[in-house]
């Protein structure tokens, strides 16, 4: 488990630092970063589980992977991808409470622009529902949903790269 982990946490850390970047860089743009970063997060994610289930397999395993050593590494890659994005964000967002006020608005902008078609197609109760939870998001709620999203794409993306690259030498 050990040579798993050395071989992989880098990755994880490296795409974290950058997603914290792109936080910044969003920011700083004017965009709303909280959702425009996960997006990032989603197009950076498959790069690097790619690169390193595949620095893996050619300098750590003697130019072999099984799936199961692939989906090892792919795992923590993305689990310190997640918790390392997760956590920045995070603390942005405790930091600087109107970015987080910003997006919760932008949420509740977006439901009272969408509440004839909710209503209609999952009823009144329900638009009501959402827009609650909407107000009563917390930063914590964030970081859960921004792990367990990454976590998902991670573990799926990880599936798809381990068998692309899976290779043995029989």
């Amino acid at each position: 488990m050990n040579r798993y982990l050395l071989s992989s946490y880098k990755f994880g850390l490296a795409a974290g630092v950058l997603g914290a970047l792109a936080f910044w860089v969003l920011k700083l743009s004017n965009l709303e970063p909280v959702s425009f970063t996960l997006i990032f997060g989603y197009m950076v994610i498959p790069v690097f589980l790619f690169l390193g289930i595949k620095n893996f397999r050619d300098y750590h395993n003697d130019q072999e992977l099984f799936f199961a050593q692939g989906m090892t590494v792919g795992f923590f890659i993305y689990s310190i991808f997640g918790l390392f994005l997760a956590s920045m964000v995070s603390m942005f967002l405790m930091f600087q409470p109107e970015i987080f006020n910003e997006y919760i608005q932008m949420n509740l902008d977006f439901l009272v622009q969408r509440k004839d078609q909710i209503t209609e197609e999952m009823g009144l109760s329900t638009y009501e529902s959402l827009y609650q939870s909407s107000l009563d998001n917390t930063v914590s709620d964030i970081f859960f949903d921004y792990l367990a999203k990454i976590t998902i794409f991670g573990l799926l993306s990880t599936i798809i790269i381990t068998v692309i690259l899976k290779q043995s030498k029989i």
